[in-house]
């Protein structure tokens, strides 16, 4: 849940198999709730952002012509949230510029942030075998760690390279 747009510094990967034509397939569904990671952090894994999650890869999907198909679905999505506490050094000068090497007096400020990632699994229905990933990856805002925008933001950004539905090119050629 993370993260806001490109300007605002959203990183995102994606990695597939090259094997698998996920384009031909058509519809899919969401892994069993059962099977979602609610043993890890309730402020990150609770109904509230399972829903907002859900709804906004499913709108997405379906500007691409995917069908949610709860009977027989030919893949399977899941997602992850992960937040990290991370650290970066920033060297500074003192005054804005240096004496030379002997007279520096540099300071070393250590700058603490949150990141945050979304990941979005496409997996075959048959086998759950890994077909397709996607992630976003930015700084978290210390007040809104998890929100329904920061959500919606994220899932755009990585469903703008998920393959459009070859059924929904060949209905708007």
């Amino acid at each position: 849940m993370v993260l806001t747009s490109c300007s605002s510094g959203i990183i995102v990967r994606t990695d597939f198999d090259k094997s698998v034509e996920i384009h031909r397939r058509t519809n899919y569904d969401w892994l069993p709730k059962k099977e979602i990671e609610s043993r890890n952090s309730p402020l990150l894994y609770n109904e509230l952002n399972d829903k907002r999650i859900k709804t906004a890869v499913d709108a997405g999907l379906s500007q691409k012509g995917y069908v949610i198909d709860i009977g027989e679905p030919e893949f399977l999505i899941h997602y992850h949230i992960t937040i990290e506490e991370r650290a970066q050094a920033v060297e500074t000068e003192s005054y804005g510029y240096s004496y030379g090497p002997f007279w520096r007096n540099n300071q070393t400020d250590v700058r603490r942030y949150k990141e945050g990632t979304l990941i979005l699994d496409f997996m075959d229905a048959t086998n759950c075998q890994l077909i397709w990933r996607g992630w976003a990856v930015s700084i978290l805002d210390e007040d809104r760690l998890v929100s329904e925008e920061l959500i919606n933001e994220a899932v755009i950004s990585i469903l703008e390279r998920f393959p459009v539905s070859a059924e929904h090119e060949i209905k708007n050629f």
